[in-house]
């Protein structure tokens, strides 16, 4: 006898896990979804482990596996086991994360009256209410009663209003497992049955019957072997179902439902888009990545670049280089960025091997892309922070951009931050992590000083070196430039007692005076409203903003 533990999906199991036995003889694989006995009633679960030594008492078996596959790896359970602890939340919310939408639930519980039970004739108010909720002999779920109730303050007394009704013998209890939400789509298809020849004779003696020759010739068209969809044959006016059945009855016609893929990109073209030359910043940053995806342990990144100086085509250039060696990739954007000119850019490097995920998709196209993911059919897989956790085989690259945005905390429970999880799961699985921003987050920068992640930098924009002539000129600098008369940053310089600073370079050696073709940067103007109040200026725009 073999022993597994199992994470039940239950309000009575979130808090720690259960062990069962399963059959030696069909062994239950580790990250399967499986049903179990549970109190009285069956539950879902995610088997976690398997045990060699069980505890000293009576054990329950496994009642049936829900998938033919496990669903998730060794890495997520080791993922979710660390989000429980680190977020403080049941194990089965995190491992729910993980699972294909639509397919992890609860438990509910029904109560409807017994057959030809007799109503006792003195009740308390809470009992009437629930037996006149069930007088419609009709099952109903156990949360309504308990709203019910709750209007009238009854709620802390459900359980034993339930008890002594069903002690009584008028009023039974059964708990079950509802169905996925979400599923494969099927369509029905109608394709020829006889050959081109007889189904051509079979034509000319339906001329009293003109829709099912109709059908007939469409499908002669299309061919045999080739399924035309009965969605397209009623858009064109073609035929019903009715028609393709009388076909299919005279043999001339076969009708079959088959799985269509929800594709969220479907109808949209990325032109294939050829890498470009890198500038020796990059250059340079990818010497380092590129000797970490060759390493076999983790290695994070920091990537701190200002607009403009080319970071998503080191993305790009990291991902290739991680398809290269077999490792597939993804690619965190916050939701605001998840724009189809993003999406276009990683499609049209990786034609036919990009997924998505995020919020705005419908729960059956995240269904079918989870499961072309889990396929190993895309190998790069782009979306918001919940495809952190999307089923990629072989990963070995994640990549967050803009890795300071607050849209990668997650305000429902688990309340988590897909950056942090991304961190951990890049240790967990010895992946190569990238977190990339202009304007670091505080943590993370803290991290990479302290040496937990390797800082790089790419602080010139493309085409700084650039020649002057080509860049729009501007005053290099405004106010005095002597250390004791403003202060000075990275980012640019103030002077004293004036009312404007204008942008800098972002970083520059020693003495060294920047100029448009040094930093090509647009300038910026950040204007001392208190200044133009003591001028007289009441508004909210300045007098340099009102002239321009």
């Amino acid at each position: 006898m073999s022993y597994v533990e199992v994470a039940v999906n239950s309000p009575g199991g979130r808090g720690s896990t259960f062990v069962y036995t399963c059959d030696p003889a069909q062994p239950v694989d580790v990250g399967s979804l499986v049903v179990v006995p549970f109190g009285n009633a069956e539950a879902q679960g995610v088997v976690l482990a398997r045990i060699d030594r069980p505890p000293d008492i009576p054990i329950r078996p496994v009642s049936r596996v829900l998938d033919s596959a496990p669903l998730l790896s060794a890495n997520q359970i080791s993922l979710a086991r660390w989000m429980a602890e680190h977020y403080c939340c049941p194990l089965i919310d995190a491992l729910a994360l993980m699972l294909p939408p639509g397919v992890a639930q609860r438990p509910v519980t029904f109560l409807s009256l017994v057959p030809g039970a007799d109503l006792p004739r003195e009740v308390s108010e809470g009992e009437y209410l629930v037996l006149e909720a069930l007088r419609q002999n009709r099952p109903v779920d156990l949360g309504r009663l308990r709203q019910a109730l709750a209007r009238r303050r009854l709620a802390r007394q459900t359980e034993k209003i339930l008890r002594r009704l069903i002690g009584l013998g008028v009023v039974q209890r059964e708990t079950t497992i509802r169905p996925a939400t979400t599923g494969p789509r099927l369509e029905a298809f109608a394709s020829l049955a006889a050959d081109v020849d007889e189904a051509r004779v079979a034509l000319a003696a339906l001329e009293r019957a003109p829709r099912q020759q109709e059908v007939l010739a469409r499908l002669i068209q299309a061919g045999p072997g080739n399924a035309v969809a009965m969605a397209l044959l009623r858009e064109e006016g073609v035929a019903d179902t009715r028609t393709v059945t009388a076909l299919v009855k005279r043999g001339l016609a076969t009708l079959e439902r088959r799985e269509v893929r929800r594709d969220p990109l479907a109808h949209r073209v990325f032109p294939s888009v050829a890498p470009p030359a890198l500038t020796p910043r990059q250059e340079a940053v990818m010497g380092e990545i590129r000797a970490a995806l060759d390493g076999s342990e983790c290695r994070a990144f920091l990537l701190h670049g200002i607009t403009g100086s080319g970071k998503t085509e080191v993305y790009l250039r990291t991902i290739a280089e991680g398809l290269a060696r077999g490792k597939r990739a993804i690619v965190l954007v916050p939701e605001i960025s998840l724009t189809p000119q993003t999406i276009q850019r990683f499609a049209g490097r990786f034609p036919g091997r990009v997924a998505v995920l995020h919020s705005r998709l419908t729960a059956g196209e995240r269904f079918d892309e989870w499961r072309r993911i889990r396929a190993g059919e895309a190998d790069v897989v782009v979306g918001s922070r919940s495809a952190v956790f999307a089923p990629v085989p072989g990963l070995g690259v994640i990549v967050v951009d803009e890795e300071h945005e607050w849209s990668y905390k997650q305000e429902k429970t688990p309340r988590y931050h897909a950056r942090d999880v991304a961190r951990k799961l890049a240790e967990i699985a010895g992946l190569t992590l990238i977190l990339g921003s202009a304007t670091p987050a505080l943590e993370s920068y803290h991290d990479a000083r302290r040496g937990h992640l390797r800082l790089l930098t790419m602080p010139e924009r493309i085409g700084a070196y650039s020649a002057p002539s080509v860049l729009p000129n501007r005053p290099e600098r405004m106010g005095p430039s002597s250390p004791g008369d403003a202060p000075s940053s990275p980012s640019g310089e103030m002077a004293k007692g004036a009312s404007q600073w204008r942008s800098g370079p972002g970083e520059r050696g020693a003495g060294e005076a920047w100029s448009p073709s040094r930093a090509g940067l647009p300038p910026v103007d950040v204007v001392d409203l208190r200044a133009e109040l003591r001028s007289g200026n009441r508004t909210i725009f300045s007098a340099s903003l009102r002239n321009a």
